[in-house]
């Protein structure tokens, strides 16, 4: 245990990367049932605030994830891709801190989805796996449709304003 530590570069996943390497290791372990620690979720961390490289930042903690999982959960790990870029739309791309015009933000968002990275990870997807709406992104962002991204935006951007109104999701 002594020679793992966190990873202090990453902002995202460093805990779930240190557990990763520490059950690679030829330990025993025991299961408590008890809570060991509380998670405390606060507005200003790297999972809440506007973070404008937050899709490279959980890149590279999938990076991470990948190599320690040696190929043998590249679905599960391209699934998480894609529910991550999905969530970005809104949370990172489309924040109201994010100071960029929409061109530009489409623009960042092409980069990422026509990269040979995005679409590696994504070409290891299952789609059983997937809630209906990413099945049918997973569809378009396989053939590179991107007109659908497009439209993808539009429902993020709609459901956070009225969720921001009524207090509700509608979709």
């Amino acid at each position: 245990i002594k020679h793992h530590v966190f990873d202090e570069s990453l902002k995202i996943g460093e805990d779930r990367i240190f557990n990763m390497q520490l059950f690679q290791q030829d330990l025993r372990i025991t299961y408590l049932n008890r809570n060991g620690y509380y998670y405390r979720q606060n507005d200003n961390s790297a999972t809440k605030k506007y973070l404008p490289n937050a899709f490279e930042i959980y890149m590279k903690y999938i990076d991470q994830m990948s190599t320690i999982a040696c190929g043998k959960h590249d679905a599960d790990l391209g699934n998480e891709v894609l529910f991550k870029f999905d969530e970005c739309l809104a949370t990172d791309y489309f924040h109201t801190d994010n100071p960029n015009k929409f061109s530009k933000k489409i623009a960042q968002i092409k980069k990422i989805f026509y990269s040979k990275r995005f679409q590696a990870h994504i070409s290891n997807c299952t789609s059983a796996k997937l809630p209906t709406f990413l099945q049918l992104s997973l569809f378009f962002i396989q053939k590179k449709i991107f007109l659908w991204m497009y439209i993808r935006i539009f429902m993020k951007i709609s459901n956070n304003t009225f969720k921001r109104i009524f207090g509700v999701s509608f979709f």
